[in-house]
């Protein structure tokens, strides 16, 4: 049964249903399998199930965790399948395990059998990593990183096609393809200079030790991050914030006018003034990447930026963010699908930059290689600048030296335990 989703209530109804049936049948003996996100076991959201579950087995002495099973699929890639695992209740415990593609085998095609796919994988133990903090930590409790500004709806405020006229911008906004915003189309924008600003988002924004290019967005804005006084008298911005007003969602938390969509928690005012020495990473997807943000420009919410303080530990932290070797690690700290947010500062022993660390040193000085790597690599895709720190073997020292780093950070806080 394939359960989850969106909806995390449907774990309940699904739970509901197999208990059902587990009564109307007469059944005694069973089992229930699951496909689900692995994050969603981590994060304990069908935590509903397991004591339903459990509590038709009161009269047992065995506990709920020793009678199950977890199989991860998310490392296959089958056509059209996103990162699952499968958790099968009433069997014999084993440790959790991973489905893997064997050497020298070609992916799974759509609709090819079990049998076949079973010839060409293996299932491994899954890794379990230590939980050890970060030094990025404020009273070692709260991460420094902090989310960027959310700018949206995009339609209203991100800008193409842009040439200057005279002490103006003329251009137009980007249309939506996703409802109710889609309905508007793209607006024509004439708009003062200084309302246009630079935004960094993640789709063709950032890069491993790179930043690509940011957009133009409409944000009538000073230099401290204020709204300015006079934005009324534009017709452009006027008209934007009655179609915002008009489409916006009906909840009690959404916000209720554009300018506080834009700084919602005052995600937009805090970026201001832009400081130097800023690491960016993204907030979602298959792995983490990060650059230094050189000059001045907004981030998106799809974005986190951490400030470092010296441009030797930003270069020492994108070295680490970048690593091949972390990826897994970075990973497992998630509790969802796809968001790293701030997790894995907590669950990462992620040290400050000391200049007397030799080790330290050295990834800061190899992560300036991998940017100059980068920066000339076209065309600029993720897996390009991947493949050629590995070719020049950039790569292979880099995680080389970050493992010392994070195993030493890992060695400290067994050290600290232990005493």
């Amino acid at each position: 049964m394939w359960v989850g989703g969106k909806q995390a209530t449907g774990f309940n109804i699904a739970a509901l249903f197999v208990v059902q049936c587990r009564k109307l049948y007469g059944v005694k003996e069973f089992k229930s399998g699951w496909v689900l996100p692995q994050a969603a076991i981590k994060g304990g959201n069908w935590e509903n199930y397991v004591n339903l579950e459990w509590s038709e087995k009161r009269e047992t002495s065995e506990k709920i965790e020793d009678i199950a099973n977890i199989y991860d699929l998310g490392d296959l890639a089958f056509p059209k399948h996103s990162k699952s695992c499968v958790q099968i209740f009433n069997v014999k415990k084993e440790e959790p395990k991973r489905l893997v593609l064997n050497k020298n085998e070609k992916r799974p095609a759509e609709k090819e059998i079990w049998n076949s796919v079973q010839n060409k994988t293996s299932f491994l133990p899954i890794k379990i990593f230590p939980t050890n903090k970060s030094e990025w930590l404020v009273k070692e409790k709260k991460p420094i990183a902090r989310n960027g500004a959310t700018i949206f709806p995009h339609c209203l405020v991100v800008l193409k096609n842009c040439h200057e006229k005279g002490s103006y911008i003329v251009g137009e906004t980007i249309s939506s393809k996703h409802n109710p915003w889609k309905k508007l189309g793209s607006f024509k924008v004439n708009i003062p200079k200084n309302w246009v600003k630079k935004v960094l988002f993640n789709k063709g924004g950032l890069f491993p030790y790179r930043i690509g290019e940011p957009r133009k967005v409409m944000l009538p804005i000073n230099e401290k991050g204020e709204f300015l006084s006079e934005i009324e008298k534009e017709k452009c911005w006027r008209d934007a914030c009655d179609n915002y007003s008009k489409y916006k969602g009906k909840g009690k938390a959404t916000p209720k006018t554009l300018e506080t969509r834009l700084n919602h928690q005052n995600q937009l005012q805090t970026q201001f003034p832009f400081k130097k020495n800023t690491v960016v990473y993204n907030t979602s997807g298959s792995n983490l990447y990060a650059a230094r943000l050189i000059s001045s420009m907004i981030i998106d919410s799809a974005l986190y930026r951490v400030q470092t303080k010296s441009e030797k530990e930003a270069l020492f932290l994108i070295g680490i963010l970048n690593a091949e070797c972390l990826n897994e690690r970075f990973r497992f700290t998630r509790k969802s699908d796809r968001h790293f947010t701030t997790y894995f500062w907590k669950d990462v022993p992620i040290p400050r930059f000391k200049q007397t660390n030799k080790d330290h040193v050295l990834l800061s000085n190899l992560a300036r290689e991998a940017e100059k790597i980068a920066k000339e690599t076209e065309p600029l895709t993720y897996q390009n600048i991947k493949n050629k720190l590995r070719e020049q073997g950039i790569s292979s020292k880099i995680g080389k030296v970050v493992t010392r780093i994070i195993d030493a950070g890992d060695d400290r806080a067994d050290s600290k335990f232990n005493t």
